[in-house]
């Protein structure tokens, strides 16, 4: 089995994690405080190396990345998942800011890392103990095609995944798939969109759980920005805004005036990698696209926000 089998093969697997994920949800009332159970067996499986994540100075600063699509084009990006040449492309209109973006196209059948899919990747190597600041921004057209959101039409913009460990054996060979730990999922009902916050692993009695959701309106960009504390224990956290707002409405008990929820966040000790696009179900049936500009990662609100938003700086 060659590299691309192996991958393959691993986003099989963690294609049937999202939709067990998705019926758990389901089960406990449609997408509204849901959680997914813990899985024993994978929580044996992905024990965290303690002594290593100790070693790590909490918390380290990150590497920057811009991919802001000025260059006119995708070399910046670590790999792109992409099943027709014009599945991801750069265009001038509609931009965020400056003269290019991205856009994502899935068609039903574009099978490409065994998923229905069109996605940039970026591994910017952030160990745990590092704390990181994302930001990018988004459009959904307003002619995109929406589904009533049921647990087997889940549709992702975003997410950050794990991948195998090498320094304990781990390879794509036999690497168990995973829900990401942290994603955006779109969804819309009777005309109404909205984003929600999925954060969280479901090993050792942990839960996965919604922490934010919010409305957003088609046709008009949308800006996030999140800053995550990477963590495979239960310090790991992130905060987030939409839009120059806090976007997670009240944290756990300790931090909700903070707009901060705390918990594991990686599956590993290992880096966790960047993917954005449009990920979704192959049971849907439309053709969609989706449009991203000014990707960022930095040390401070300030290095990844938009500028009308930087101005009042966290």
């Amino acid at each position: 089995m060659n590299s691309l089998q192996r991958r393959a093969a691993f986003a099989f697997c963690a294609n049937l994690a999202l939709c067990t994920a998705a019926l758990a949800a389901l089960c406990a009332g449609c997408f509204q405080n849901n959680f997914i159970p813990a899985d024993a067996a994978h929580a044996e499986a992905i024990r965290v190396d303690t002594a290593r994540v100790d070693s790590v100075k909490r918390w380290g600063r990150v590497k920057p990345f811009v991919g802001d699509f000025e260059s006119g084009g995708l070399a910046v990006w670590s790999s792109h998942e992409a099943a027709r040449a014009d599945s991801i492309q750069v265009v001038v209109d509609p931009v965020r800011r400056g003269r290019h973006a991205a856009k994502f196209t899935v068609r039903p059948g574009d099978r490409t890392s065994n998923g229905n899919r069109a996605e940039l990747v970026w591994d910017n190597r952030e160990q745990p103990g590092s704390q990181s600041w994302y930001g990018w921004s988004f459009l959904v057209p307003s002619d995109y095609a929406d589904v009533e959101p049921k647990p087997n039409l889940w549709q992702l913009m975003g997410q950050w995944h794990d991948q195998p460990d090498p320094g304990r054996g781990e390879t794509w060979d036999d690497f168990p798939g995973h829900s990401p730990p942290i994603s955006i999922v779109y969804s819309a009902k009777k005309g109404a969109s909205r984003i929600e916050l999925w954060y969280g692993t479901y090993a050792a009695g942990a839960i996965q759980k919604i922490v934010a959701t919010a409305p957003i309106q088609k046709g008009r960009w949308n800006d996030l920005v999140f800053h995550i504390g990477w963590s495979p224990r239960e310090d790991g956290f992130i905060e987030a805004w939409l839009n120059g707002k806090p976007f997670i409405a009240q944290g756990d008990k300790r931090h909700n005036k903070q707009h901060k929820v705390f918990g594991a966040n990686m599956w590993n000790a290992y880096p966790h990698y960047l993917k954005i696009g449009l990920y979704r179900s192959s049971l849907i049936t439309t053709t969609n696209s989706v449009y991203f500009d000014e990707v960022k990662i930095g040390n401070s609100y300030r290095d990844v926000a938009i500028a009308a938003h930087a101005a009042g700086s966290r």
